[in-house]
């Protein structure tokens, strides 16, 4: 149907369309008409170009836009969206942008600015460039939650302490400012409690008063998606995502007592000049020391950007930002200051801002790793990411680095525990008495470890002396290079309790990467050792030169191999079925990502085991496990000649081709036996 807007004797409109995103460009389209100098004024300060239009007086916002980044961060959470989401924010924009010529004829505000329907939702000098974004309805959502959050109460508090210093102001401050003085209240009411069995929702009658009023009435209809739905939206944001009432269902989303905006202090030193002759700036890491290298002082990005503003001169803005956040304040003695010229081996402190859509990782979450070797703790640290095994993937602002795996702990929710598996007792036995209690405890290794031939989730409850409720396992198709470039994927999270799997599920799901929950913690953690070894064989199997019906039927008696012996031990064979069996089998033998696959491929090609983890760079725990699994088949009474071929390789007492030739060789049979 084609898009119409009809409105009611005040002059609310409701905009009715056949699909979402014809929806989200008529809603633009009809706030352009309504409210243009209202949205071209939330664009100009998403943008930090406010002082461009108005002149001074939009000056000290545009400074605060640019410091914190809001154009960047609502590009990258625009990226981050999922694709009907995106598409869904982009019809809005370009709807808005549509729209605003003849919403500019109306407005007296842009007229007064001498914005006419030319010149409306340009650059700040009506030369053409494009003003509205498909993300700038996230920068003009962002924009308010820097108005509407806790920031603002913080840096009141600080305001009132720097001018009467710690004891009178500190006092004042907690007198005056107790808790974040914006947002928005609300009252719902469940349908059971109401008399017409409909749910109720109400709040916040001062803001309609205002004008423009922050606030657009607003009534949305598609039919063919079951949308139907009035409420209050923010002019510049598609949907209805504050008050809203769809008849047997209300809400009312606010943050008045949220408080997900952090003030860090950071300490600031002047270190020398940078590659470009500019000042080197160091921030100094939270909690570290200078001699800590990654975690004391560590280069932070700088940039200076160049604010225009209507009847004055430029002016200059450092841009700054840390491992924390980006610098509301550059200087606390001089809050104000606009940009930072200090000499060389001067040191200030300044305000970092801490918020969830600026700093946190992919999956919402701060990540804190411990590594081994200085070099690539450092290039992780100091926001390169991992050269030495992932070159060229950018990790999120929000992972950090230590060689320090008891300060990696501190605080942790979950311990993710991604060690080689003849390594993991030993490093988690050594720093046991710091995992934090009640932290699920997640092994990500694929192995049985030598000698004991316990799996790892039972030597994670050994050497931590957590209770087996507490670990969990996560196993699936998961080559570590294609989740780092973002690539969609799913796993298994297996744990004997559901609450812990749901818990791990939850903290590491984003838009790709999904996590399924599974009980069957055997069946899993079987599924990821023998698909090492089979990986091995298949590896073999190319590295003489075989072709992909050899590779497929090594991988299709693997798979069957392994089935029976997860079930001799007492697994289920569905399981082996799904992500963790075939999933995870599929990825290891084919694809050239995987170690397992490429050490087979050097073996196959002659070397030995130590040449070809020369070659590899990298565990193939395949290796260390072979003859773990084919210790345990036997004390199973389960009969897996494909991993006794690859042991016989691995310990050198055969060649590659030999090994092929025996397999081959062997008794006819019935395929199930």
């Amino acid at each position: 149907m084609t898009p119409r807007v009809r409105r009611d004797a005040h002059g609310v409109p409701t905009v009715e369309a056949g699909s979402l995103e014809e929806l989200a460009h008529a809603q633009g389209r009809v706030t352009a008409h309504d409210r243009a100098w209202q949205l071209e004024s939330e664009r100009w300060r998403a943008e930090g170009t406010l002082a461009a239009r108005v002149g001074p007086a939009g000056l000290a916002w545009d400074v605060l836009a640019r410091r914190v980044r809001l154009q960047d961060t609502a590009r990258r959470c625009y990226a981050a969206l999922e694709e009907p989401v995106r598409r869904f924010v982009a019809a809005y924009a370009q709807g808005v942008a549509a729209g605003l010529p003849e919403g500019a004829a109306r407005s007296p505000e842009l007229r007064a600015l001498g914005l006419d329907g030319g010149d409306v939702g340009t650059g700040p000098d009506g030369d053409g460039a494009p003003g509205w974004q498909p993300w700038t309805p996230l920068a003009v959502l962002l924009s308010h939650h820097l108005l509407f959050g806790s920031v603002g109460t913080k840096l009141w508090r600080e305001h009132v302490v720097g001018a009467l210093g710690p004891d009178l102001g500190g006092d004042l401050a907690a007198a005056f400012a107790v808790g974040p003085p914006d947002g928005s209240n609300a009252l719902a009411v469940a349908g059971s409690r109401t008399a017409s069995g409909l749910p109720l929702v109400a709040g916040d009658p001062h803001r309609l008063l205002e004008r423009p009023g922050v606030y657009q009435q607003v009534h949305l209809v598609c039919a063919a998606e079951g949308v139907d739905v009035v409420g209050l939206a923010f002019p510049g944001v598609p949907g209805v995502p504050h008050f809203g009432h769809a008849g047997s269902v209300a809400w009312a989303v606010t943050n008045a007592m949220a408080d997900y905006q952090d003030l860090l202090v950071e300490r600031l030193r002047v270190d020398g000049r940078d590659e470009d002759g500019g000042s080197r700036l160091l921030a100094h890491g939270a909690g570290g020391r200078a001699e800590d290298g990654p975690d004391g002082w560590e280069p932070v990005e700088r940039r200076t950007e160049i604010v225009d503003v209507a009847g004055a001169e430029p002016v200059r803005v450092d841009v700054v930002e840390t491992a924390r956040g980006p610098l509301l304040v550059l200087d606390r003695r001089r809050p104000d200051a606009p940009a930072l010229d200090l000499a060389d081996g001067t040191e200030v402190e300044g305000l970092a801002l801490r918020a969830p859509s600026r700093v946190l990782a992919d999956a919402g979450a701060e990540v804190a790793m411990w590594g081994r070797r200085l070099e690539v703790v450092a290039a992780v640290a100091g926001g390169r990411g991992n050269p030495a095994y992932l070159p060229g993937v950018a990790l999120p602002d929000a992972v950090t680095a230590t060689t320090d795996p008891r300060r990696a702990l501190e605080g942790a929710d979950v311990v993710v525990l991604a060690l080689p598996s003849q390594s993991l007792r030993g490093v988690l036995g050594g720093v046991a008495d710091a995992v934090p209690a009640g932290a699920p405890l997640v092994s990500l290794a694929k192995g049985l470890e030598s000698g004991s031939r316990l799996r790892m989730s039972e030597v994670v409850a050994e050497a931590s002396g957590a209770a087996r409720e507490r670990v969990a396992v996560v196993s699936g198709p998961n080559l570590a290079r294609e989740i780092a470039e973002r690539q969609p994927t799913a796993t298994v999270v297996a744990a004997h309790a559901p609450d812990v799997a749901a818990e791990v599920a939850a903290a590491c799901a984003t838009p790709v990467f999904r996590p399924y929950t599974h009980h069957d913690v055997l069946g899993v953690e079987l599924g990821g050792v023998v698909k090492n070894v089979v990986g091995l064989a298949v590896g073999m199997a190319e590295g003489l030169g075989y072709g992909d019906n050899a590779k497929a039927s090594i991988i299709t008696r693997g798979l069957a191999q392994t089935s029976r012996l997860a079930v001799a031990l007492g697994a289920e064979a569905a399981t082996l079925a799904g992500l963790a069996g075939m999933g995870d089998l599929v990825a290891t033998c084919a694809s050239p990502l995987s170690r397992n696959h490429q050490t087979g491929v050097q073996l196959g090609r002659g070397l030995d085991v130590g040449a070809a983890a020369r070659v590899v760079r990298q565990t193939a725990e395949g290796v260390r496990s072979a003859p773990s699994v084919l210790a345990l088949a036997r004390s199973a009474g389960v009969e897996m000649p494909i991993v006794e071929q690859v042991v016989d390789v691995v310990e050198g007492r055969v060649h590659a081709r030999e090994a092929a030739r025996l397999l081959l060789a062997r008794d006819l049979k019935h395929e199930a036996g």
